[in-house]
């Protein structure tokens, strides 16, 4: 049989040299095989003949099936971790100078980026507040509870957010309390009521007797 790392999609061969060699990109793990198979995503095989896949790695990804090498992950990204289909974007407030890294390089304190992927320390803009949203995005620059505040009346989202939440809550207890008095009074009236017809009942029978 084909020994591993070579196959055979023919039938009726009589010679080990109708075996053939597994393609870059491509492993065969076991003896007697009829075919070759692709190296996984996130993993990949830069030789002919292979029994397996290397994985990918940190600092680099495999992104599609059947690859002969890693690609580096490019500044602005980062990867840890082996094995990987794709490269991290930095997080706000972070860098990545060059490719190829492992891990992303923060800001200095009161400093942030402006959005993800940053590439240069100088992409680090000031941040007084260390919110994570510079200054010049920041409606509320000193207080690192709020960066928005959506309708422009100098009350922060998440201030507004929980104020109009309370709010809420009181309408929908005003609104149980009425219910619950509308319907003390709706029994109170049919009560009234069920006592004057008796009463009336009891007039009635007395002018017979």
């Amino acid at each position: 049989p084909c020994s591993a790392g070579t196959y055979n999609p023919n039938t009726g061969s009589i010679s080990s040299s109708d075996c053939m060699v597994a393609d870059a990109g491509y492993y065969v793990a076991t003896t007697a095989q009829s075919s070759q198979i692709a190296c996984a995503i996130g993993t990949y095989q830069a030789l002919t003949g292979q029994s397996s896949c290397e994985d990918a790695d940190p600092g680099n990804y495999v992104g599609k099936t059947g690859q002969f090498n890693q690609l580096e992950c490019l500044a602005g990204t980062y990867q840890p971790n082996v094995g990987q289909s794709s490269c991290i974007a930095a997080s706000i407030g972070f860098y990545v100078i060059l490719d190829g890294a492992v891990e992303q390089t923060a800001c200095p304190l009161k400093t942030s980026t402006k959005e993800i992927g940053s590439k240069f320390a100088s992409d680090c803009v000031i941040d007084s507040d260390d919110d994570g949203t510079i200054d010049i995005d920041d409606a509320f620059p000193l207080d690192p509870s709020e960066d928005k505040d959506t309708d422009g009346d100098g009350r922060g989202d998440n201030m507004q957010a929980t104020v109009e939440a309370k709010q809420m809550r009181m309408i929908i207890i005003a609104v149980v309390i009425l219910l619950a008095i509308a319907s003390v009074a709706g029994v109170l009236v049919m009560r009234s009521g069920k006592e004057e017809t008796e009463s009336d009942w009891h007039q009635d029978d007395s002018l017979f007797d």
